[in-house]
């Protein structure tokens, strides 16, 4: 962290993270006797699923958002994306958990290059997402959705407004 308080490397943090059209039920209350009620789509599967890093003080450094499945193969492209952002001369660590797609070989035979351009893949602790700054920004993000159902395009619309809000934050 001093080496990143005194611009000589940037540490990151990354992840994935899924939002649907649904507002979290987090807390409800309804008065004695009566049943708690809530507009809830029923029926459909439509999320949007984003990709992102941020660094130590959660301030989304790269965030990417698609209608449906995350893969392999998209992770590749958003670190080849990152990567390319990346700057030798101030090596950027980014940490990720030990999910398939960021342990998968294919994925791997990314990290030589990626290191050329600045960017340096660790691993946290298995089982240890507590040390995973991001957490802390996708719960963020979920909280401060509004509790209200909303279509996808208005799902993409809000998400990026919080990530707009919350890099002025901080």
């Amino acid at each position: 962290m001093a080496l990143e308080a005194a611009r000589l490397a940037r540490v990151l943090f990354g992840n994935e993270s899924g939002f649907t059209e649904n507002p979290p039920l987090t807390q409800a209350w309804a008065p004695k006797g009566e049943p708690h009620a809530h507009e809830m789509k029923t029926g459909t599967r439509a999320r949007l699923n984003g990709i992102g890093c941020c660094d130590c003080h959660l301030k989304p450094v790269s965030m990417w958002f698609k209608e449906g499945r995350v893969g392999g193969a998209d992770f590749r492209a958003w670190g080849n994306a990152l990567a390319a952002k990346c700057k030798p001369e101030i090596p950027t660590h980014l940490w990720l958990d030990n999910g398939p797609i960021h342990t998968a070989k294919a994925t791997q035979a990314l990290f030589p290059d990626w290191a050329t351009k600045g960017l340096h893949i660790h691993f946290l602790s298995p089982y240890s997402p507590e040390l995973n700054r991001i957490e802390i920004l996708w719960r963020k993000m979920k909280r401060l959705r509004p509790f209200i159902l909303l279509e996808i395009k208005e799902l993409r619309t809000v998400l990026r407004k919080i990530l707009t809000s919350l890099s002025r934050k901080s």
